[in-house]
């Protein structure tokens, strides 16, 4: 999985800055989220990313893969999509708003 570190992938946003988690409207995205284009994850559906980086609502993104946030008890994982690189502190700061309702590792 990790040897597609630093890999381009355009990102497809479904869920924009500020707009909120399907099943809990509490939860506000102050980052985009999206689909990757043409990469399907391990339930066949588009694999799911992060954009970090771009301070403003985009509609699609091209960067580069900087690290997979893996959920330890699931088979799911999330992208993170970035021209800049992050510390794994960094990254889990940054997704946190959702990621801290499961338990997680960042891999870079």
């Amino acid at each position: 999985m990790a040897s597609i570190i630093g890999e381009k992938f355009t990102v497809k946003v479904t869920r924009p800055i500020g707009s909120t988690y399907p099943s809990n409207e509490d939860i506000k995205y102050n980052i985009n989220y999206g689909e990757i284009v043409d990469v399907l994850d391990a339930y066949g559906e588009p694999q799911e990313a992060y954009i970090l980086g771009v301070n403003e609502v985009v509609e699609e993104y091209t960067g580069r893969l900087v690290a997979i946030i893996h959920r330890v008890n699931d088979v799911k994982n999330n992208w993170v999509i970035s021209d800049k690189f992050y510390t794994k502190e960094e990254i889990y700061e940054k997704v946190k708003f959702v990621e801290q309702y499961f338990k997680v590792e960042v891999l870079i």
